[in-house]
C-alpha cells in the first residue's frame, strides 16, 4: 500500500479494517513487518514487491504530489503486468493530477464516508 504520510489519519484506520476481513496487507508502518528505522527503504520495498500480487495506491492531493509515492508507484508499475495496480481515491484530485500509470485504471472511490464500509468490502474481494 502506497500513501502520503500527510494522510496517515485515514491510513491508520484503513489497513486495520482490511486485515479484520482477512486481507494480508503490507505497508511501511506495518506492525510486524514494516520498514524499521535506518532500514534501506528501496531494498525493503523491492523485496516486498517480489512477494505481493496487488499494489494499492491511495490517491489524495498529498499523495499525487509526493516524490516518495511517485517512486513507489514507478517501482510497482515496472513489475506490471505481474502486479495488479489498484488505485483507491481517498480525496478528490485536481484535474489532470492522477499518476499516468493509473489513468487507464478504474479506481475505487472512498471519497464518500457514507459508503466506506461497502468500499472496504469491495476492495477486500479484489485483494483476496
Amino acid at each position: 500500500m502506497s500513501y502520503s504520510s500527510k494522510d496517515r489519519p485515514f491510513v491508520q484506520r484503513w489497513p486495520a479494517d482490511l486485515e479484520a476481513r482477512g486481507v494480508k496487507l503490507w505497508w511501511d508502518r506495518h506492525q510486524q513487518d514494516g520498514i524499521k528505522p535506518a532500514e534501506d527503504w528501496e531494498r525493503k520495498l523491492r523485496a516486498k514487491l517480489d512477494e505481493i500480487t496487488h499494489f494499492v495506491s491511495l490517491l489524495t492531493p498529498n499523495s499525487v504530489e509526493s516524490n516518495m509515492v511517485r517512486a513507489e508507484l514507478q517501482i510497482a508499475s515496472s513489475y506490471s503486468p505481474k502486479k495488479i495496480l489498484i488505485p483507491v481515491l481517498v480525496q478528490t484530485l485536481k484535474l489532470n493530477t492522477m499518476p499516468m500509470q493509473l489513468v487507464p485504471l478504474q479506481y475505487i472511490d472512498f471519497t464518500d464516508p457514507a459508503v466506506y464500509t461497502a468500499r472496504v468490502d469491495e476492495l477486500t474481494q479484489i485483494l483476496r
